[in-house]
């Protein structure tokens, strides 16, 4: 009887596993008829490959992101932008994910990295200005800024290498071959497949939309994440003043710190309830509650239920509250 219990568990486990894993696929292959338009708002960071046809794609509004591309084509959707991409004929295309709440570049794409390729291009590009003699008004359009971008969207074309690659997943994706940590693999491959055959430079330019202070001040907060407990926690590890991490934290995170952690913390809490045995006391002391009645308001306050309900119906789904 244990035993059986034990699978069920298991079961319900790798249901709720799976689920979130076909919510939010790391790798999606799209196919498009001709004259087919698809627009959305990006709420992630994207590589988005053109394996067969012509695509016009439109990402914000400026005319110049506004480009068509062909078979082996490949482009870096920012995140928070409008896009649009239009079949000129019947066409396909690949997407990968690489930054969303539950999965990020800082992990697998090494932000260090090509920011410090950016800065050498920025130090290069101040001594060539400097060498010139150039004016500062002309000097600073000249120069590769965070204020003054490369123009336009950064189109790659895949090279051999790639284009096996890509074949070969767009094979196993059709085959059902979706599994998460399959997906993770190939989301790990294709960065070494990138910086393998790709200049620097041109990377650099690539994902230039990603090098910006609130990517940083992001990543430093997940970086020490188990040492922030409080906005003076943050600020202390951050060098600002309290006032001024709050501000910036809330344009960055579109939300107070006090509210993220307590997101954070609700995460953890909701997962222990749904997948371990421990006592609501245990759990209580382990989340820093003073008792198991400020547990149970926190619970209520963040999920609307109590910690007996939630485990009692799995938290109804069985998954964190969106």
């Amino acid at each position: 009887m244990k035993v059986e219990k034990v699978k069920d568990s298991k079961k319900k486990t790798e249901g709720r596993f799976l689920e979130n894993v076909r919510n939010h696929p790391l790798v999606e292959c799209t196919k498009l008829e001709a004259g087919e338009t698809v627009a959305s708002y990006s709420q992630s960071v994207k590589i988005i490959f053109i394996l067969s046809g012509e695509v016009e794609v439109s990402v914000g509004t400026s005319e110049r992101n506004r480009k068509k591309l062909v078979a082996w084509d490949f482009f870096l959707l920012p995140q928070e932008e409008k896009f649009l991409i239009t079949a000129q004929q019947e066409s396909e295309v690949m997407k990968f994910l690489i930054s969303a709440p539950k999965y990020s570049v800082l992990e697998y794409f090494p932000f260090d990295y090509f920011r410090k390729l950016k800065q050498e291009a920025t130090a290069e590009e101040e001594e060539k200005a400097e060498g010139e003699k150039m004016e500062v008004n002309k000097k600073k359009k000249h120069l590769f800024t965070d204020k003054y971008p490369p123009k336009g969207m950064q189109i790659l074309r895949a090279d051999k290498r790639l284009k096996d690659f890509l074949k070969f997943l767009n094979a196993t994706t059709k085959d059902g071959l979706t599994h998460f940590f399959y997906q993770d693999i190939k989301v790990k491959e294709l960065y070494y497949l990138l910086t393998t055959y790709f200049p620097e430079k041109q990377l650099t330019l690539f994902f230039y939309p990603m090098f910006n202070n609130d990517l940083v001040f992001a990543k430093m907060v997940f970086d020490n994440i188990e040492h922030i407990h409080s906005a003076n926690d943050l600020a202390k590890i951050a060098c600002y003043t309290v006032s001024g991490v709050k501000t910036r934290f809330k344009s960055v995170f579109n939300m107070s710190v006090s509210r993220w952690l307590d997101q954070q913390k609700a995460k953890k809490i909701y997962y222990d309830i749904c997948n371990t045995k421990r006592s609501f006391k245990a759990l209580a002391l382990k989340y820093g509650f003073y008792s198991n009645a400020h547990l149970n308001h926190f619970c209520l306050r963040m999920f609307g239920e109590n910690p007996s309900a939630i485990r009692k119906g799995i938290g109804k789904t069985g998954q964190y509250p969106q």
